[in-house]
């Protein structure tokens, strides 16, 4: 009887089930199609329902059949009531596009209520949606970190660190990384970088940071490790307004007194020279002669003999002399009475046409600023300030929007513990033991770094379906560099010591114009165009960067005779002192100096080195970004999200490049060890020759080469067509093809000399034309999702291009002052191309939380590397492509609430995400054979240039919302890269590991205050760049920057 009840309730049970229907959907704004997270959709009469997941999704399931009535809710949107019938055991779609609230002020004006885009919640909604693999940091996140700028914001992401303000990702150097502002791509003002310096970005102005890993169709494809775009803040919903200052302190700088500066114009605090340091105007675009000696005839005209020097038959300078039809001089001193002797003639009246000829170049070698020597003085603390405020106004019934930014600080940093060197394998590898010093410094610098950026939005929402914006963002930074070296150069001179100055103000200006538009077309639903218009303005000057290198030398003790003009007789003194002769017959006025062992005799040799020189160089550059993309959707049966995108776009650059080099050259000037000394105004009077009147000099001497000013131009035109295709309910797939035509062309002044050779054209004109079709592919497959849990793969395959920057093709050979080496373009580099392979295995455990891991795959052929010439006479660095290289590697990500484990841990936040990369490059068959030559056993592969093998970030943070207090704790490493590649068997060049610690802790005052302190590179590791020969490492470059300790206040008002 039992087993009968157990049967019918099974039969009834299963009756029941066959009976029960299904009701899913999705819930979008009616607006714009964005989905809405956390909506409730509610089965009324009853009070039974659910919560729509993040991708708008909801499911009603187990319902018997039967009329329903289903009411969709979401705050600040219009509740909507939908009708449905279930008939038996089938699933119902019921889709709710609910409409923003619109509240009535008069018959005017309307409040239109936004989703927040600025939320962690809304961007982790758009990575779980997005096909592409993209990583974000959002601007609750800044700000609840305390992040002041974009660059310290974005380490937060898995995979990335940065070199300065210039971000690396996957260790893929900065080449493999651009940057856009709202989608458009804006140049750096560093020739050297591809990327932008990530600090100009004030946070109190962003929304989001988006990193895009792999690529789609509609993106620009000269990217392989990301594409960082930095989307500002939209208009507020009502007036806000924020202030903040700080002020910090870094224990290697500040107050020190030892702290050295170039002396620069009143106008540098604010980032900009006021022509201060310009080229003089007496010099500025002038002819600069050399020492003119001039002749007999000009000094007797000068002396008020021409008259009887006619008469004489002399008219010109060409008339004096003891060829055939000339006079002697001798002859006319003999003939003019008034002249009394042929020494008359050479003191007197050739000293004066001398210096009268030669008044104009010493007028021009006295304008330039006496400089040479870095100023010493103990900086104040670092100082920070930003504003910025906006507001919603009604315009035609309509919002429009705005919000302004400005932001001004002032950094000092030092470092007094530096090294610099150069080292040689010579010989052959298996006989040394250890490498040969080609110089070897002490390294002191003081670096000021003045940056004022702001920034204005603009947004006005023409319809309810259109909306177009408005970004101006001017930018101006002034960093002032002095730098003094001291120590050995024997690949100059075994025995000799030697100083270095350089002294430099690099002044950076950017102006940033966007006009942007999105539009809905009404009359095809869900068709959307969006377009871009950026305009770029970016110029960089380096007035008056000072070289000055001089040798000295220990003197042995004892006695050292000079002449009356103070030149060195020693020698001749004491041979004819021991041949009993009287010095005064021969040294008339000589002098006798006893030294020590301890002094130290300083000289000038512009034989091993460059003579005391000043540079100008001024660079303007423009890009023109245009863009226009078209969507519509298709496939609509087989889901709502299928739909094909198409797109053009052009991005044009442009950039003029010139260069002015002055040099002081001596002539018979001693140096003292005083370069103020040496560089006086009387050292400047020019009076050539041997007459007592003449004077040891210095002279300027214009060595500017048009070869090293340069235009140049590229112009990228591309296309795309892509499709977004969902085949089944948990798998999304995006496709498409890129095809992107570039023509890039560079030209030296060389080449406007009419004495140059047409077949030497070529050696001053760089060329690119090519085109490029690029494949992408990317697929998301949801393989579990409960309610806000959900575990997903990702897949991508795609190509990109890496193209030469102006700086490494352009014709050219310049002077770098961070490596302190001379730089030679390459003008046949090619671009690189780069196929990409990404896989993604992702769990969303709950909200804002993550577990991921990720494989990817990169093979790159003609990789452009740094190397050093080895056929230069003196270190000379350029650019060349390789045959290929390839990388693989492994990224995990964890993002936890630690609230899971201990109700009391709910306030703490962990993030970590650690990448090991493995990288090979192929050596070139020439250069090998080199390398193997001192080193026979080298491999034949070499890991990346640039490439780290290691990245690890962790993250801590703890914020208690109910005490107002945020506590943020972040850790960052990679490991060692190459940075320079050396010629033969010299070991290449590393940057080693280092570590960075920063902490900061945030703390509410009431509702508008919010207190900040903050400690940056707490570690204070060594930045060492190395060679490892046989187990023992040679510094390239080290230094440590102190840690930097900050204090802030920041004031917050929102109208109700």
């Amino acid at each position: 009887m039992k087993t009968y009840l157990l049967a019918l309730c099974g039969i009834i049970a299963s009756i029941s089930a066959l009976g029960q229907g299904t009701i899913t959907g999705t819930v979008t704004d009616k607006a714009n199609g964005d989905i809405l997270l956390g909506a409730t959709i509610m089965i009324e009469p009853g009070g039974t329902g659910v919560m729509s997941d993040f991708d708008g999704n909801y499911t009603l399931s187990g319902l018997a059949p039967g009329t329903y009535t289903i009411v969709g809710r979401f705050i600040a949107y219009n509740s909507k009531e939908q009708q449905v019938t279930i008939t038996g055991n089938e699933t119902v779609n019921l889709n709710f596009e609910l409409e923003s609230t619109v509240i009535a002020i008069d018959a005017e004006a309307v409040v239109e209520v936004r989703q927040n885009k600025a939320s962690a919640v809304y961007m982790e909604n758009v990575k779980k949606k997005e096909t592409s693999m993209i990583d974000y940091v959002s601007s609750q996140e800044i700000k609840k970190n305390g992040d002041s700028d974009v660059s310290s914001a974005i380490k937060r992401v898995s995979g990335v660190y940065t070199i300065g303000n210039f971000v690396v990702v996957r260790g893929l150097s900065d080449r493999y990384v651009r940057t856009a502002l709202n989608g458009a791509e804006i140049p750096s003002l560093d020739p050297k970088r591809s990327s932008v310096s990530m600090d100009i970005f004030p946070t109190n102005l962003v929304d989001n940071l988006v990193v895009v890993k792999t690529l789609n169709a509609n993106l620009p494809s000269n990217y392989s490790g990301a594409y960082i775009n930095v989307i500002t803040k939209d208009f507020p919903d009502s007036f806000t307004f924020n202030y903040s200052t700080s002020t910090g302190f870094n224990t290697n700088a500040t107050f020190n007194d030892n702290f050295i500066t170039s002396e620069v114009g009143s106008t540098a605090m604010w980032g900009f020279d006021n022509g201060t340091l310009d080229i003089p105007n007496i010099v500025d675009g002038a002819d600069i002669q050399s020492p003119q000696y001039s002749n007999y005839y000009d000094a007797l005209v000068l002396a008020g003999f021409e008259q009887q020097m006619n008469d004489l038959g002399v008219n010109g300078a060409e008339d004096i002399g003891g060829g055939s039809g000339q006079t002697s001089i001798i002859n006319i001193v003999n003939a003019i009475d008034e002249i009394e002797s042929l020494s008359q003639v050479n003191n007197e009246f050739m000293t004066a046409i001398r210096a009268e000829q030669n008044q104009l170049l010493s007028s021009q070698t006295q304008a330039f600023g006496n400089t040479w020597e870095p100023v010493q003085g103990a900086p104040s603390l670092d100082l920070s300030q930003s504003l910025s405020f906006g507001d919603v106004i009604k315009v035609a019934g309509r919002s429009l929007g705005y919000n302004f930014g400005l932001q001004h600080k002032v950094t000092n940093r030092m470092y007094e513990n530096g090294s610099t060197g150069r080292f040689l394998l010579t010989g052959i590898e298996t006989e040394k033991n250890e490498l040969d010093v080609q110089r070897q410094f002490t390294d002191t610098r003081g670096t000021q770094s003045v940056y004022t950026s702001a920034l204005f939005n603009l947004g006005y929402n023409i319809s309810p379906t259109s909306k177009i914006g408005f970004t101006y963002m001017p930018t101006m930074s002034g960093i002032n560099d002095a730098r003094y070296q001291d120590g050995i150069n024997p690949s100059d001179a075994v025995g000799l010591g030697q100083e270095q100055r350089q002294q430099r103000y690099l002044e950076r200006s950017m102006n940033i114009f966007q006009l942007r538009g999105t539009h809905e077309l009404s009359e095809n639903v869900n068709h959307k165009i969006t377009w871009s218009a950026s305009y770029t303005k970016g110029k960089q000057v380096t007035p008056d960067l000072r070289l000055f290198i001089n040798s000295y030398e220990n003197l042995p003790g004892g006695v050292i005779y000079s002449d009356a003009s103070g030149n060195d007789i020693t020698e001749d003194a004491l041979a004819l002192l021991a041949d009993g002769e009287d010095l005064n017959e021969y040294y008339p006025g000589y002098t006798v100096t006893e030294t020590s062992s301890d002094e130290l005799a300083y000289s000038i040799q512009d034989n091993l080195y460059p003579s005391p020189t000043r540079f100008y160089r001024t660079m303007d550059n423009a890009t023109l970004d245009l863009k226009f993309n078209f969507e519509k959707p298709i496939a609509e049966e087989w889901g709502p999200d299928n739909k094909l995108a198409l797109g053009l776009s052009m991005v044009q650059r442009t950039r003029d490049y010139s260069e002015n080099r002055f040099s002081f050259v001596s002539q018979g000037v001693d140096y003292n060890g005083n370069p103020t000394d040496y560089f006086s105004a009387a050292n400047m009077e020019i009076i050539p020759g041997t007459s007592s009147g003449a004077t040891n000099y210095l002279y300027l001497r214009d060595d500017t080469d048009i070869q090293n000013s340069y235009e140049a131009q590229q112009t990228v035109l591309g296309g795309y067509a892509m499709v977004n295709f969902d085949p089944r309910e948990n798998i999304k797939l995006n496709g498409g093809i890129r095809v992107e035509a570039t023509d890039m062309l560079l030209e030296s002044d060389k080449l406007l000399d009419d004495d140059l050779l047409p077949e030497l054209e070529s050696n001053f004109r760089g060329t690119l034309n090519v085109l490029d079709v690029l494949p992408s592919l990317n697929m998301t497959v949801k393989l579990a999702e409960e309610d806000l849990k959900i575990t997903q793969y990702r897949f991508s395959a795609s190509q990109s291009v890496a193209r030469p920057l102006f700086r490494e093709k352009a014709p050219f050979s310049v002077f770098d002052f961070e490596i302190q080496e001379q730089q030679t373009g390459n003008t046949d580099l090619n671009r690189t191309k780069v196929l990409n392979i990404d896989n993604r295995f992702e769990v969303f455990p709950g909200l804002r939380e993550l577990v991921s891991v990720s494989l990817f795959y990169k093979h790159f052929t003609d990789p452009i590397e740094q190397v050093i010439i080895s056929t230069a006479a003196n270190t000379e660095i350029t650019w060349k492509n390789v045959e290929s290289a390839q990388l693989g590697g492994l990224e995990f990500e964890l993002k936890k609430n630690l609230g899971s484990l201990s109700e009391s841990l709910e306030a703490f936040n962990v993030a970590f995400n650690a990448t090991y990369i493995q990288s090979a490059t192929a050596i070139a068959e020439d250069e090998l054979i080199e390398i193997r030559a001192t080193d026979p056993d080298h491999l034949d592969t070499r890991p990346m240039y640039g490439q780290s093998p290691y990245i690890v970030n962790g993250i801590v943070n703890y914020a208690n919302d109910s005490l107002g207090l945020s506590v943020n704790a972040g850790f960052n490493v990679s490991g060692p890269k190459l940075v320079l590649i050396t010629p033969g068997g010299t070991p290449d060049v590393y940057d080693q590991p280092r570590g960075a610690l920063d902490v900061s802790v945030t703390k509410t005052l009431g509702d508008r205050f919010t207190l900040k302190l903050q400690g940056r590179n707490l570690l204070d590791p060594e930045y060492r760049q190395s060679y490892t020969f046989k187990g023992d490492e040679y510094t390239f470059q080290s230094f440590t920057r102190g840690r930097t300790f900050s204090f802030g206040l920041s004031y917050n008002f929102t109208e109700e």
